[in-house]
């Protein structure tokens, strides 16, 4: 019984991260657009992607806190300078979402090289030193957590790079299992260019309190 739980409790967030990546890829691009120089049809026409993708956003979380609670776990919380020369490694295997995380980079000044999956990510960081990674938690091949633990045990703490979690979402069972697993921070997908502003701001610090590699 206790494995046909864990079973449905595994498709369950795989389904989660299915339906909210397409959706945090709209959010994102419509957020980029909304910026940019629009007339006032435009903007409000962008508007009302954002609150139609926002609104089915809720719908999705509802959805599964519902089907969570009748597998018997209890709902996740829900969504929600000078800058050093940061290293930055995108771990994430969705073309959209890699599209809107680049260029929520490029508009805060970074620039980041990017890996498909867990086994291209460790990869990566044998031929190249990184000062972060963005690690999405479910990748083909070999999944964000495996890939962070794999991290911490190849590399010790002050030689490898600082690991941020990038989720759809944040509850604390997650951040339980991500802390465990050796991740140093977190920012959601959907997250606003100010927060994602302010989570490469600390990698910055501990960047620089690390020194040189």
């Amino acid at each position: 019984m206790a494995h046909g739980g864990g079973v449905k409790l595994e498709w369950l967030a795989r389904l989660g991260h299915d339906l909210r990546s397409p959706v945090n890829g709209i959010l994102g691009l419509a957020g980029l657009l909304h910026d940019t120089d629009l007339t006032r049809g435009q903007r409000e026409y962008v508007e009302g992607i954002q609150a139609s993708a926002e609104a089915l956003l809720a719908n999705i979380r509802s959805a599964l806190d519902l089907a969570a609670i009748e597998a018997g776990t209890s709902p996740n919380v829900p969504l929600r300078t000078e800058r050093a020369r940061l290293r930055i490694l995108l771990a994430e295997d969705d073309s959209i979402t890699q599209k809107v995380a680049l260029a929520v980079l490029r508009r805060l000044g970074y620039h980041a090289d990017v890996a498909a999956n867990g086994l291209e990510v460790l990869r990566t960081l044998e031929r190249q030193a990184y000062d972060v990674v963005l690690m999405d938690l479910q990748m083909p091949e070999l999944d964000g957590l495996a890939t962070s633990r794999e991290i911490c045990r190849r590399w010790p703490r002050e030689g490898r790079p600082r690991i941020v979690a990038t989720t759809a979402s944040d509850g604390p069972e997650i951040r339980e299992e991500c802390r465990m697993a050796g991740i140093d921070d977190f920012v959601g997908k959907a997250d606003s260019v100010e927060a994602w502003g302010a989570m490469l701001q600390r990698c910055s610090s501990s960047a620089d309190r690390r020194g040189p590699s």
